[in-house]
């Protein structure tokens, strides 16, 4: 719809989406289960809150509204998981905050991706990998870069190499 400007965090979720089906799509599906029901409850929830606001129910066949119906109470599922995984994680993500840089994680979308000198480890979904991987995808997912499309109009990709290790993760 025209003239619509979505918050940012709604539109970063929603780049996160594509980014995770263009994933699939090309290579495999990667993710894990934490990691999809955390990000498939941000996404709804923004679909949902955009139905409503912009669309409005009263434009909403019966069928349609019940769908929508059935969709807000497995949201609340969704929701009290992430609530439940975010009780369980809070101690050690209060600790890793002391010690640690804790970022947003590019598979979940919680912030709880830790960078740590081991490599980055996601708290909520449980997601690591090389510092290089974890980078890339957080620029791509999270910023909502796309190497091809920054390349080919003409833009610079944002990661540059650490100082300090002189590798890519910066």
């Amino acid at each position: 719809t025209e003239g619509i400007t979505l918050p940012n965090r709604a539109a970063s979720r929603l780049r996160g989406l594509q980014n995770r089906r263009n994933r699939i799509e090309h290579y495999a599906l990667i993710d894990t289960r934490d990691a999809i029901d955390a990000s498939t409850a941000s996404v709804l929830s923004v679909a949902v809150d955009f139905i409503e606001d912009h669309l409005g129910v009263a434009t909403l066949s019966e069928r349609e509204l019940a769908l929508l119906q059935g969709i807000r109470d497995r949201l609340s599922e969704l929701d009290a998981f992430v609530k439940t995984r975010r009780q369980d994680i809070s101690a050690p993500l209060v600790n890793a905050q002391k010690s640690s840089l804790v970022v947003t994680c590019p598979l979940c979308l919680q912030d709880t991706l830790v960078l740590e000198l081991e490599g980055p480890n996601c708290l909520f979904c449980r997601h690591s990998g090389t510092a290089v991987k974890v980078a890339s995808e957080y620029v791509t997912v999270v910023m909502g870069c796309c190497y091809h499309l920054v390349l080919k109009d003409g833009g610079e990709w944002p990661l540059r190499n650490c100082p300090a290790c002189d590798v890519e993760t910066l």
